[in-house]
């Protein structure tokens, strides 16, 4: 009988050292992989948040405030591209830097909006809605370019300059994935 009860002990004992021992390393690894995400999602959102108010002023303001917030977006997405594509941390930087990417569309629409787009669904003389603008935002980073929707004069440069960063950005993209996949085989 003492047998039993010091064996279920010992038991007990081994179960509870083996779950603080997985509490603790599982914390340590949630801290390492947050850690570093944070910094950087903090980072690339600050930024992010500085280019919104700069866009947001601009379009009452004019197109000098434009750039500077389009400057401002391009280094914080260009800082967040680098560390994902050098990080190991895999699921947590995949889900942040598409998030990114969310941030970097819709702020594109919101220029499309303050610029305009031609097209069949916009009437003559109107801007579109946020989601003509996106909608097009879209078509034009994945160079699929449908052409029911066409940027104005005004807003050419920053097609062209979507076109341009979606190349990159979906070539990163697409480039991390197939190392991480490459390195769990």
């Amino acid at each position: 009988m003492e047998d039993a009860s010091s064996e279920v002990k010992a038991r007990s004992k081994f179960q509870k050292s083996i779950s603080k021992r997985w509490q603790r390393a599982k914390g340590k690894l949630y801290d390492d992989l947050s850690k570093g995400l944070k910094d950087r999602l903090n980072i690339s959102l600050l930024g992010m948040l500085v280019s919104y108010i700069f866009l947001v002023i601009s379009a009452k303001a004019g197109i000098n405030l434009i750039w500077v917030s389009f400057t401002i977006t391009s280094i914080c997405a260009f800082y967040f591209a680098k560390r994902f594509y050098a990080s190991d941390r895999s699921i947590y930087g995949l889900i942040a830097y598409i998030g990114m990417l969310a941030f970097t569309l819709i702020y594109f629409s919101l220029i499309y909006m303050i610029f305009g787009l031609n097209g069949d669904a916009i009437p003559a003389g109107q801007k579109p809605s946020f989601s003509q603008a996106l909608y097009f935002s879209i078509v034009t980073w994945t160079t699929l370019g449908y052409g029911d929707l066409t940027p104005t004069e005004d807003s050419m440069p920053w097609a062209m300059v979507e076109v341009l960063l979606g190349y990159i950005f979906m070539a990163i993209l697409v480039g991390k994935i197939i190392t991480l996949t490459d390195r769990k085989t």
